[in-house]
Formats: structure tokens, sequence, C-alpha cells
């Protein structure tokens, strides 16, 4: 697996956006949250998708520092209140007052969507249950979805505690195909689509996503380990 340092990451993407509202509150490390929102503001996605949306705090940090998404979709499971919604807090409640946000609750998150019913997304942050079999499901969802070269996929909880089905799957994915980078020193990995290497793309003119500027090239690649 491509490994890239969060300085070369952010050298090249830009440092994330820390909202002065949202940052105590944000569940998300706020390392993660800058490596999600320098993504979002380097590519100007216009629609993106959240797998596990949970009460919409990080959805909410990265509407306000993107103001070119269009719409900003968050599924998750109908009784995912019961898990980790505090009093007062209901499923992205707080992205929810963001004309832009879209929310699906389905029996079972994401399994019971469909490519066809959600159409091309620019971004996609995989973010759900954390099991093997949601991990394989959602990274595949994903990249049905994600077709258009730019966009982009990220991966949370790689290498966070008591989450080992992400590593492996991920792996997995990236033994077939070396696409997925991991920032060192967070939970975050992440896939340039239509790209050779989820962290590289070629030099190229303005017609290309951003005016064909230079992603940073991975400092180095870690032993895949199960």
């Amino acid at each position: 697996m491509s490994v890239i340092g969060k300085e070369n990451f952010h050298k090249e993407y830009g440092p994330g956006h820390q909202s002065p509202v949202l940052s105590t509150a944000v569940k998300t490390p706020q390392h993660d949250l800058d490596v999600l929102t320098a993504l979002a503001v380097y590519f100007k996605p216009r629609r993106v998708l959240e797998i596990g949306v949970n009460t919409g705090l990080t959805a909410a940090a990265i509407l306000e520092a993107c103001p070119d998404i269009e719409q900003y979709i968050g599924v998750d499971l109908e009784r995912s209140a019961v898990w980790y919604c505090a009093p007062g807090e209901t499923v992205g409640c707080y992205a929810a007052k963001d004309p832009r946000f879209t929310l699906l609750l389905r029996p079972r998150g994401a399994f019971d969507l469909a490519p066809d019913e959600l159409g091309q997304i620019d971004f996609v942050f995989v973010d759900g249950n954390h099991t093997r079999a949601c991990v394989q499901h959602d990274s595949q969802l994903a990249r049905a979805l994600v077709a258009r070269e730019g966009g982009v996929i990220v991966w949370h909880d790689y290498k966070s505690p008591g989450n080992p089905d992400v590593p492996t799957v991920i792996h997995e994915l990236n033994a077939i195909e070396d696409r997925i980078a991991w920032v060192q020193g967070t939970w975050c990995c992440f896939e340039i689509r239509g790209r050779e290497g989820g962290a590289r793309k070629a030099e190229g003119g303005a017609g290309e996503p951003n005016g064909g500027r230079r992603a940073v090239a991975a400092d180095q690649k870690e032993p895949i380990t199960r």
C-alpha cells in the first residue's frame, strides 16, 4: 500500500478546513477531517455520498468547507438513532439545515441502495458498519458510483483500534489493483478514480480536473499485513 505523510499530503492538497463552530463537536478526529475537507476542496465535487452519516457533524463540516457541492447524500440505518444519537439529536441533524443535504435511511443502510438510484457521485466517504461484508459491499458500491476520472473515494477507520476488517478489505482491494493510499498518522485511505495509483496522477492540461494539478507521490510502500 502507498503511504503518504501528512505533511506531504497537505502540501499538495491543502490544509483542510477547521470550522470554529464544529471543530469541538465533530466525532471524526480533526486530522481525519482535515484529509476529508482538503480532498473535497481540492477536487470540488458536485455530488457527495457519505455511508454512515451518524448525526451529520462530518457532513456539516464538509458542506461548510465546500460551496461547490450541489448535493450531499447521507446514508444510514433506520434504527441507527438508537445506537449513537444523544437526547435531542437525530440522524443527520447537524447537516439537515443545509438545503444541499439529503438523508436516506434504509432498513439495511447502503445494502438497500442500488447505483441506479443514486446516479453518478463525485466523492464517496465510506464510514458505515466496519464488518468485512459491509466494507466489501460499500467499497464496491463506491467504485460503481464514482465512475468519472478524478472522482474520489475515502475510507475511514483504517488503522483505528477494534476495526480489523477495514484494513483487511482495503489490502485485498489493493492486491488486485494497487490504487488506495493511506495518509500516515490518520485513519483515512483514499483513491482517485481513473488514475494510476490512488495517490498519484500525471500532470495534464487545463481540461483535466483542477487544471491538471499534480497529485502528491506516495512516500513509501507499506507492507500488506492482515
